[in-house]
């Protein structure tokens, strides 16, 4: 470790022994990269502000989601009522002509 931002989780100079890219260590969520230099940067975010940050960004993408359903269905009403409608009424009046 060289640097951590609070003191108390983890000490400048402890050495942390990951295997994997990502995972769990006590009440953190790891992930790691290694940089072109043989060194890894690891990534610690406490599990609860991760799981805050998550269920934000899931709960902002089902928001977006449910906008553009219903927009969709928006103009889709609108494309049957400004388009088939007279389209409707012109092949009537076709009919009762010929």
């Amino acid at each position: 470790v060289r640097y951590c931002s609070n003191p108390n989780a983890f000490s400048n100079g402890q050495i942390l022994n990951l295997d994997e890219k990502s995972g769990t260590l006590g009440k953190y969520i790891w992930n790691q990269t290694e940089s072109g230099y043989e060194y890894k940067t690891v990534l610690l975010v406490p599990a609860v502000s991760y799981n805050h940050e998550f269920y934000i960004w899931k709960n902002h993408i089902l928001l977006i989601f449910g906008l553009t359903v219903i927009i969709m269905a928006f103009i889709t009403i609108m494309l049957l009522q400004l388009i088939y409608k007279p389209l409707r009424v012109f092949e009537s009046e076709m009919e009762s002509i010929g």
